[in-house]
């Protein structure tokens, strides 16, 4: 029997590798590839649900960079000039150098608590990467509200511990 539109097919490759295709609503067809059948076929599950529900994930190459700075211009008037400095003080001066180049889609946990990790070890302050964490997730929230990503991985990585200090 023969599957019906947008339902995906999955067949095995010469090299033994697994293919499932899927069609888009845009007319363009996206490849995922894995060692298993049902790894590939999880997957396949998985686009067309995202599919189904009109999020841009399937096949869209938006980067972290792209995002951010389309972020920035749209929030630019509805904050302090003295916020959106710093917003885009921290994001271009930490952020973009490190995961700009990767798509929004693929930004995973480990890279933004690498990025974390990373930024303490440089000499910042825990109060600094947590304020980092915070506005990478303000844009992820965005990009959630436009359907461009599922969940915000900026939520889920571990924020620094901050350390109290005693006020006398």
């Amino acid at each position: 029997m023969r599957r019906g539109r947008h339902e995906g097919s999955i067949r095995q490759r010469a090299n033994g590798t697994w293919e499932a295709r899927i069609s888009l609503p845009n007319g363009h067809r996206k490849s995922l590839y894995g060692r298993k059948r049902a790894d590939v076929q999880h997957r396949l599950m998985e686009a067309i649900h995202d599919a189904e529900r009109g999020l841009h994930t399937i096949g869209s190459g938006i980067t972290l960079e792209e995002f951010t700075t389309q972020w920035l211009s749209s929030i630019e008037l509805s904050v302090r000039p003295t916020t959106f400095r710093s917003y885009s003080g921290v994001l271009h001066h930490h952020v973009l150098p490190a995961l700009g180049k990767v798509a929004l889609a693929k930004l995973t946990v480990w890279q933004v608590e690498a990025l974390l990790k990373d930024s303490l070890a440089g000499g910042l302050s825990p109060r600094s990467v947590n304020h980092m964490r915070g506005i990478l997730r303000a844009a992820l929230n965005r990009a959630i509200k436009l359907e461009y990503i599922s969940r915000n991985v900026a939520e889920l990585a571990t924020p620094p511990k901050i350390p109290q200090t005693e006020v006398t």
